[in-house]
């Protein structure tokens, strides 16, 4: 019986999360519409990207602190990509805690994946900050510093690949039993999903950030 009202808990609130996630998944793809223009900078700025429409979106909100500066744009980006991330992490830690309260709700290749992409998705968060303060030291900057810049692109880089691992956990062989339960798969599906949108999100980030470099500030170049 308890093992019932877990695996129905985790159904019905995989459902409620997953609707009420599915507006940001709608505006993943550049490939749509384009949406009413109220700020041109911040569509023009996202053009780079590989999700327009998803980068105007999570933006649009910060669009007067951004005004039209590069680095607050790249800085805005971030923000929202840990709050998305965060959100996500939220998820992630209430599925798990029902996982961990009745072992036997799925297999042990589902329960160990959810603990490992919770690992992964925490560091995320962790570099996501760290390259957050590194672009927030060059707002009062005289010159793009590169060193400041490179440990930004790195860090977010490695966010990215933290959030792919995780999705490897729950798709690659690893010569266990695999998971065919349907809380497992339904858990299998909503994590890939979610990851893949956070992915959106920092793919976004890092060219934003890496477009910092052809910015000159004050007409200084980059410094060394």
């Amino acid at each position: 019986m308890e093992m019932l009202k877990t695996n129905l808990f985790l159904i019905v609130y995989l459902l409620t999360i997953f609707v009420g996630n599915s507006a940001a998944e709608s505006i993943s793809s550049k490939d749509v519409e384009d949406p009413p223009i109220i700020n041109r900078y911040i569509w023009r700025s996202c053009k780079i990207t590989n999700y327009q429409r998803l980068c105007y979106a999570s933006l649009i909100s910060y669009a007067t602190y951004i005004d039209e500066d590069p680095i607050h744009l790249a800085i805005a980006a971030i923000n929202a990509t840990r709050s998305r991330l965060l959100q996500i992490n939220n998820n992630f830690l209430a599925i798990n805690h029902k996982i961990v309260t009745n072992t036997s709700a799925v297999e042990l290749r589902t329960a160990r994946a959810m603990v490992d992409c919770l690992d992964l998705v925490g560091i995320a968060l962790d570099l996501l900050y760290q390259s957050e303060e590194e672009i927030e030291a060059l707002v009062d900057a005289k010159e793009i510093v590169k060193s400041q810049l490179q440990n930004a692109q790195v860090w977010v880089g490695a966010a990215l690949t933290n959030q792919d691992t995780c999705i490897d956990g729950f798709t690659t062989d690893f010569g266990d039993r695999p998971d065919s339960s349907l809380l497992g798969k339904r858990i299998k599906t909503f994590v890939i999903s979610r990851m893949n949108t956070t992915e959106r999100y920092t793919s976004n980030v890092l060219v934003l950030v890496n477009s910092l470099v052809n910015v000159r500030l004050n007409t200084q170049i980059i410094h060394q």
